[in-house]
Formats: structure tokens, sequence, C-alpha cells
């Protein structure tokens, strides 16, 4: 576990994500792994009340024992379909969409904008398929973690990167309007992007 949270720190800039979330409201973190970043946001924030979900029992577990010490953070062993609280004031999604095919890209994205109180905020962080070196890299890395470590898991057999101007196309689609696209470095070559984007 601590070793896929370095791997996760190195690869992912987290505190370069963290001034974009309001610094105040109900957060929820979809997809939270091993809880990294639900920490960092509620840890920069006491007005921040933050919940991290994940779909793996194994990850929360681990979450809830690492961060312990952290009031105003939770997590749940579930997904977001199973989530009944509908009122976030802000969404945050790191690096989950790009494992959906297309179709269940736009559900996903659309059951988000249920849980999401009108006018709260979608906070979307992925890589993007160009530059096309950058890309083949989190190719790489993304087949490493998945096919040979087991690390990631998911019930597909591919990723499915898109470039910039479809994600924001995906959002624009599902009911939200983007208020701002960024790419954003970490430590290692990934072509991160961030979209921030609010409920119509």
């Amino acid at each position: 576990n601590m070793i896929f949270e370095s791997i996760r720190k190195l690869i992912l800039p987290f505190s370069s994500i963290e001034p974009f979330v309001p610094d105040q409201g109900k957060i929820l973190d979809v997809g939270c792994g091993h809880g990294v970043f639900a920490e960092l946001l509620a840890q920069k924030s006491p007005r921040r009340d933050v919940l991290g979900i994940d779909p793996s029992r194994q990850k929360i577990q681990l979450a809830k024992r690492d961060h312990k010490s952290v009031k105003n953070v939770d997590y749940r062993p579930i997904g977001i379909e199973k989530l009944k609280e509908r009122n976030w004031d802000v969404v945050v999604v790191l690096d989950v969409i790009y494992l959906f095919p297309p179709d269940e890209k736009v559900s996903f994205l659309r059951e988000i904008r249920k849980h999401l109180k009108p006018e709260g905020i979608l906070i979307l962080k992925e890589v993007v398929n160009e530059p096309k070196w950058k890309y083949y890299w989190v190719l790489l890395e993304e087949l490493i973690m998945v096919k040979v470590l087991k690390l990631t898991y998911t019930q597909h057999n591919g990723i499915y990167l898109l470039n910039k101007n479809e994600y924001k196309q995906l959002l624009i689609d599902t009911g939200f309007t983007v208020t701002k696209v960024k790419p954003i470095t970490g430590l290692l070559p990934y072509p991160h992007l961030l979209l921030v984007a609010e409920k119509n």
C-alpha cells in the first residue's frame, strides 16, 4: 500500500490540484483509492467536510487505517450509484474516467451531476492522449499497473483517453458549464489535464 501511495504521489500532482477545490463545503472524492487526496483536502481546510468513496473495500480499509488523525474526512466502500446523499457542493474525480468506455463516461458523469447541488462544482483530473510521446508513456505505465501488478481495478480491458476538447465536450454534453481547462505538470512526464465545471 505504501509503495502504491508513493507511486501515486509521484505521478499525480495532488498539491497543484488542491487549490482549485473550494476551501469549504461538502466535498465528495469519487474513486478516492487509498484516500491520499481526500486527506489532503481535509487537512488544508477544516471548513471542508470530505467524503471519499471507492468500490474497493480493501482500499477503503487502508484509507481509514492510515488517515485516522484527520477529523473532517470519512471513507465508504461504495460506488457513486449507491450513495444516498445528493447535496454535494463539490465532486472531485481524479483519474477515474479514463477506465470507462465512451458511453459509460457519459452515464458516470450524469450520475455525478445528480449528486451535485444546483451550481455545484465538478473537478475532473484526467490524462489526455496528446502529446503522443507522453501518451505512450501513460499507456506503458497503465499496462503495468492494471495488467501486471493488478494495482488498478477495472472491469474493462482498455484505457480510453480523450483529448482536451473531447473531455470538454463530454462535460458540456452531460449538463455542465466548463469554467477552467488547465494542463498541470507533475514530476513525471504525464499529460495531466484539470477541468473545472459547474452544474447547469
